[in-house]
């Protein structure tokens, strides 16, 4: 079945939002906060409004952003302990100073310009050592939604193109501290932005 949310959901003390197997939660111009719950192929589903958003979520399964083109903000962190599929010209949109937790996968398909986006000006997205951004076609940069220059990454987990296409991170003012793994497995990853830290570049044979 499907759950339209059309009103603003704040997530109480032990409360969840949850989508069982088959079935979605639409999100439908609204925000949520709290616990989602997805499991057995259930989503949750947001459609291509503005006004999505997501405010100090942990997200326990899986964001459909494939299925159609589809945008969803982020506020106050995200908590991803599932998978956030980006596709047909989707926008996953960090606005202010992010942290990407967790021990889940953001995985870019192969249509349309897919891209995860940094915003808010001055702004930092910290992405923790067990996330994977990987796929096919993407892009990893400024954000669309709120105007300002001078954002960065940093990459405490792992960025990987292994889809047969291209990841490019590109338009950060202040660049990308890789501290984790930036990886070309099987596809082009195209770093066009300032580039330091700690961590590995490393490129497959093809």
């Amino acid at each position: 079945g499907t759950i339209a949310l059309q009103s603003n959901l704040i997530g109480g003390i032990g409360g969840q939002l949850a989508a069982g197997a088959g079935s979605v939660i639409s999100q439908q111009g609204v925000t949520i906060s709290g616990i989602v719950n997805t499991s057995g192929g259930g989503s949750l589903r947001p459609t291509n409004s503005g006004n999505n958003s997501l405010s100090g979520v942990t997200l326990n399964g899986n964001l459909d952003m494939a299925s159609a083109t589809a945008l969803e903000r982020v506020i106050n962190n995200l908590m991803l302990n599932g998978a956030i599929n980006i596709n047909n010209g989707s926008l996953l949109n960090f606005e202010g100073n992010q942290t990407l937790a967790g021990a889940g996968s953001i995985v870019f398909g192969a249509t349309g310009n897919n891209r995860v986006g940094v915003d808010g000006g001055g702004k930092t997205l910290t992405v923790a050592s067990g996330v994977t951004i990987s796929g096919a076609n993407g892009t990893i940069g400024p954000g669309q939604l709120v105007n300002g220059s001078g954002n960065a990454i940093v990459n405490n987990g792992t960025i990987n193109s292994n889809g047969g296409g291209t990841i490019v991170i590109a338009g950060l003012d202040a660049g990308i501290i890789n501290n984790g793994l930036l990886r070309a497995q099987n596809g082009t990853l195209n770093v066009s932005t300032a580039l330091s830290g700690s961590g590995t570049l490393q490129v497959d044979a093809t």
